[in-house]
């Protein structure tokens, strides 16, 4: 990468899949010198036409941190996205 690119980059994308076979995309932004790590999913209930997100953004939190409340809020997000 050249140092321009790399001066103007603000954090990278990686594709995963789960366990399950969804696919999803993990990545992570730093911005004024904090880091956020997050995973998308593509919105699968979207119909044509509809103004709605092709994919959805959530806040990625480490499997070893979360809390119970934590777990059943990415688990939700991630049925009603899937």
């Amino acid at each position: 990468m050249e140092n321009r690119e790399r001066e103007r980059s603000i954090g990278g994308l990686w594709n995963k899949q789960s366990s399950k076979g969804n696919k999803y995309v993990w990545g992570k932004i730093e911005v004024n010198g904090q880091t956020q790590e997050f995973v998308a999913f593509k919105n699968l209930k979207k119909n044509p036409g509809e103004k709605t997100p092709d994919w959805r953004l959530f806040a990625s939190v480490k499997s070893g941190t979360k809390s119970n409340s934590q777990k059943q809020e990415v688990k939700k997000e991630e049925e009603a996205v899937l």
